[in-house]
């Protein structure tokens, strides 16, 4: 059995989505947001939730990389906000909301 990594996970979730066809998808944990701009792309997906906190506490990269990277990521989002909502928060929160 193959190992898993990013690019393995993305595809799994893709070819699931691709499958079940699902209207809403919500995405939890998003980083740089990879799988979260393949989902969008997805015809059938309408709309897009994502929930990160992008907080540097839970990664070795430092606040100020993880703030970049949820900058990149909300960057993306407003070019497509019909389709996608980011909430900057913690998995319960979002998981709550």
């Amino acid at each position: 059995m193959k190992p898993a990594n990013a690019a393995t996970y993305r595809k799994a979730c893709i070819d699931l989505a691709l499958i079940e066809r699902p209207r809403v998808v919500v995405e939890v944990g998003v980083y740089e947001g990879a799988l979260s701009r393949m989902f969008a792309a997805l015809p059938f997906v309408e709309r897009l939730y994502i929930v990160d906190s992008w907080d540097g506490a839970y990664s070795e990269f430092g606040q100020k990389h993880m703030d970049q990277i949820a900058a990149s990521v909300q960057a993306w989002g407003d070019t497509v906000r019909d389709k996608v909502t980011i909430h900057r928060m913690d998995s319960a929160d979002g998981a709550r909301l």
